[in-house]
């Protein structure tokens, strides 16, 4: 009897030993599941970040602010470049000017010296 006795309190250790084990296996399995769901998702989201990291959308939008920049140096410095054209056109009327006063003072090189001494002096103020 002291036999069966023993036989029944292993069978209760392997039995209890045999639902821990049993419990282990089913939390490895949940986490397994949830690693796997863990892996799944840290894919997509490399997937992703390697698609964004092509350089196609950073470099867009790159080249819209560089262009940007641009556009508004170039709006900026065009009325100087306007006025520094109007300035090059007077320079080339008072020049041909000049040269219409010296054919016609030609025969004059007292009246010719004093009339550019004269616009010289109009030209500094």
């Amino acid at each position: 009897m002291e036999e069966l006795k023993l036989q029944v309190i292993e069978l209760q250790k392997v039995k209890e030993q045999y639902a821990t084990l049993e419990q282990r296996y089913d939390l490895s399995k949940i986490n397994v599941a949830e690693r796997t769901r863990e892996i799944k998702g840290l894919e997509q989201r490399v997937k992703s970040l390697e698609k964004d990291l092509t350089f196609d959308k950073p470099l867009t939008e790159i080249r819209k602010i560089l262009w940007a920049n641009i556009t508004q140096s170039i709006n900026d410095v065009w009325p100087s470049i306007q006025i520094i054209f109007e300035q090059i056109d007077l320079v080339k009327a008072a020049r041909e000017e000049v040269q219409k006063t010296r054919a016609e003072l030609g025969n004059m090189p007292e009246e010719a010296t004093r009339l550019i001494q004269f616009l010289n002096t109009k030209n500094k103020y």
